[in-house]
């Protein structure tokens, strides 16, 4: 079977890719079972390293050229999207990885081919709902929410099946132990709300770290609302982490505090730090419920009194909530703590695996072509 995957080009995609879906897209290439005899091609930045084909625009990334980088990436973003369904008679399914399938779908109608397309962004919002209701009579598309908390926000796409992110377990080393430090890591914008995390050790004056990932139109923001808020002795923080440093600061870290401020697709950095063991604890949006086990693997805190998602151990909610549940980490005697430690990585090794994963989409892609190929002929 040929596929064709296709990314944003924002960024490269290789070994060191720490952004969500560069990382995500990474890893499900190199992971993919040979023997099934699926034959890729990687739509991308030129300079990608993933173990397949690559077809680019340019070998920069957009984010890295600053004509891009400066003004809107959709229009360069679709033009990558035209370079592959140009080349449709070479692919058996297209399986999409821009965002949410909204850039691909003007062009789903032109395409005589199954379109996977795996939601790695956010639905929740009306214009979005209005967006996708133009496109409900489009019957080659085929969409992978990455949680079910995904479906809820536009209830009349045509979901195939909801796949949870795995990883490789081999690459995140288990520390039963961890370190004194808490951790916050992901992109620089207010929905992963970082000067909430900072804000939430400072009351409960334990040492912080984040690991930042820069986003241009949140510059200022970031300068003025997040970093300053982190000069103190306790509050470390850098950007471009690379994947090797991300694994060593989890093991290390005593929690992960990601206090979300919108209904967060997956939450990669979530499992991510459970596989080495480090207890997380957010705000019950988005996936959090599906990916947290209240009380074993972290805690689950309610945003405010007015957004209560479940009877959770913490009542408090809020940043009140948040700082309950990190003393209470703090506060746990070391045999407690180390068997949340045990409980992270179990959770982890049962729920997400590369492997499951990757075992999924092969089905999927199968099921998939075979189900257009009954419509054609219908």
């Amino acid at each position: 079977m040929r596929v064709a995957v296709i990314t944003r080009g924002t960024l490269p995609i290789n070994k060191d890719s720490i952004k969500g879906t560069e990382s995500w897209v990474y890893n499900f290439l190199r992971r993919f079972p040979k023997k099934n005899r699926f034959k890729f091609t990687l739509f991308a930045s030129g300079n990608s390293r993933a173990g397949v084909p690559v077809y680019s625009l340019q070998n920069k990334a957009f984010f890295f050229d600053s004509l891009i980088r400066n003004n809107d990436y959709r229009i360069f973003r679709s033009t990558l999207i035209a370079s592959a369904i140009k080349y449709r008679p070479l692919f058996d399914i297209y399986h999409d990885n821009t965002n949410c399938g909204e850039l691909i779908l003007p062009f789903a109608s032109f395409i005589p081919r199954p379109i996977l397309v795996t939601i790695h962004g956010n639905l929740h919002s009306d214009h979005f709902k209005k967006y996708f209701s133009l496109y409900r009579n489009i019957n080659n598309v085929y969409f992978i929410p990455i949680s079910n908390a995904q479906r809820k926000a536009v209830n009349f796409l045509n979901y195939y099946k909801t796949i949870y992110h795995g990883i490789d377990l081999k690459k995140y080393i288990f520390s039963s132990q961890g370190g004194e430090g808490g951790f916050w890591a992901g992109r620089a914008i207010p929905e992963k709300a970082p000067q909430t995390t900072i804000e939430v050790f400072r009351r409960v004056k334990q040492p912080l770290f984040l690991a930042v990932i820069k986003e241009p139109k949140h510059h200022l923001w970031l300068k003025e609302k997040v970093l300053a808020r982190a000069r103190n002795l306790h509050f470390k923080y850098v950007f471009r982490f690379k994947k090797r440093q991300m694994v060593k600061q989890y093991g290390r870290s005593r929690v992960l505090v990601m206090p979300y401020q919108w209904e967060e697709p997956f939450g990669l950095v979530m499992i991510e730090a459970m596989a080495c063991g480090t207890p997380v604890i957010a705000y019950a949006r988005g996936s959090v419920p599906e990916i947290i086990k209240d009380g074993q693997t972290g805690f689950i805190i309610n945003s405010s009194r007015k957004d209560r998602r479940g009877d959770w151990i913490i009542k408090k909610t809020g940043v009140e909530g948040l700082v309950e549940a990190v003393n209470r980490i703090y506060k746990m005697p070391k045999a407690q703590y180390e068997q949340m430690r045990l409980n992270c990585r179990k959770h982890v090794e049962e729920h997400f695996t590369i492997d499951r994963m990757v075992n999924e989409y092969v089905q999927t892609y199968k099921e998939v072509v075979a189900d257009y190929q009954k419509k054609r002929l219908a």
